[in-house]
């Protein structure tokens, strides 16, 4: 199938080797992805090279990120190197993700959004990578950074977030922080750190602990906080968690909103 006629059959010939080929593969991988009329096959063979730990594979979507043939082109290459970072060399991948997302000549391009996105839950899953653009000047870039997260935060990068939070950064990094540990799934490492902030009142980083502490299920959180002016602190925030307040579930946030907006 490497020698079709058919785009397709090569497409998916080259795809294939990627999941079940072997290091002698390669030297056919090189030569489609160097010589094949067609630039989707090209890429999905740098994208099986990859997988197969060949450094010419990252090294050709790299360069087709630079300098492609079609603008559009450019993304397919920024996926592909998300979609095969994990089976490759993450740490090469993961360079080129963060080049891309830093590149000045891509400002205000998706390319850069895509980069991002690629180095988190869904691509490469180097979530202390990330921490860089909670604070992107461009908002959809940040919006695309505090997404990328997940709900699954390694206790390593909960180590990090939560000193962040505890430190002289920009506000809006740190508002970022609060909405990455808000939505992530709560662990007793997670909770005994923010709790420790939170019951450090003369600290005013405080204020942020018990933000996210106050975002999350009061039936969770309260285990772990024995501090009762900690405990007065949270209970405003509590009242407006869903578990305690009828009007907060999203679904019926977005109804309030929908009847509100109706007229006579």
């Amino acid at each position: 199938m490497l020698s079709s006629d058919s785009q397709l059959d090569r497409f998916a010939a080259v795809k294939v080797l990627g999941v079940i080929g072997t290091s002698d593969d390669i030297p056919a991988l090189i030569a489609i992805a160097e010589n094949d009329p067609e630039t989707r096959v090209r890429l999905e063979a740098y994208g099986s090279l990859s997988k197969l730990g060949s450094g010419q594979g990252v090294d050709g979507l790299r360069e087709t990120i630079q300098n492609p043939e079609e603008t559009y082109f450019r993304m397919e290459a920024v996926f592909i190197l998300s979609e095969v970072g994990k089976q490759s060399d993450i740490a090469t991948v993961s360079d080129v993700l963060v080049e891309v997302a830093c590149d000045p000549e891509f400002v205000d391009n998706e390319v850069r959004q895509a980069a991002i996105w690629g180095l988190g839950k869904s691509g490469l899953m180097q979530f202390d990578l990330l921490s860089q653009f909670l604070g992107a000047e461009d908002l959809d870039e940040r919006i695309h950074a505090i997404n990328a997260y997940g709900e699954e935060l390694p206790e390593s990068t909960v180590a990090h977030l939560v000193d962040n939070l505890d430190s002289d950064i920009d506000t809006e990094i740190k508002a970022s922080i609060v909405y990455v540990l808000s939505n992530s799934a709560p662990t007793d490492s997670m909770l005994g750190r923010l709790t420790g902030l939170a019951e450090s009142e003369s600290n005013p980083n405080s204020a942020w602990a018990i933000a996210v502490l106050g975002s999350m299920n009061p039936a969770v959180v309260n285990d772990f906080v024995n501090n009762a002016a900690t405990r007065d602190r949270l209970t405003p925030m509590q009242l407006l968690s869903e578990e305690r307040n009828w009007i907060m579930g999203s679904n019926r946030l977005e109804e309030i909103m929908f009847v509100s907006k109706q007229s006579l």
